[in-house]
């Protein structure tokens, strides 16, 4: 009886164990087809990534080759790879903080309308 009890303690982490793997490598892809799809629709500009790695252990999210633009327009924001570093615990809030932003290759447009600079 008591090898029968541990042999389904020990199938039963194995698959735990399993189902947070699968859990980890499905993350970027679920992670890279909602900001390509749903996020341009919820804030109405155009956003893309070629990939998302998740960085489990240190919460931060890399993104490479991210783009936004403007409908229509030239891309606001075109970066080779994107670091971002967020307070878990603040998502458990709903709340996002974001602790830095590394930029890597990365353009942004920083003109206004009128031809100006946002900078000076």
């Amino acid at each position: 009886m008591a090898s029968a009890a541990r042999r389904w303690l020990i199938g039963g982490l194995v698959g735990l164990v399993f189902l947070v793997f699968v859990l980890m490598m499905l993350t970027p892809v679920v992670a890279r087809w909602y900001i390509n799809s749903e996020v341009p629709q919820l804030i109405g500009i155009d956003v893309s990534v070629d990939n998302v790695d998740v960085h489990w252990f240190d919460t931060a999210v890399t993104v490479e080759k991210l783009r936004i633009a403007r409908r229509g327009e030239a891309a606001l924001l075109e970066g080779a790879s994107v670091e971002i570093d967020i307070d878990v615990l603040e998502l458990l809030n709903n709340r996002v903080i974001v602790e830095y932003i590394e930029l890597d290759g990365t353009d942004i447009d920083i003109t206004r309308a009128d031809g100006s600079h946002n900078l000076a």
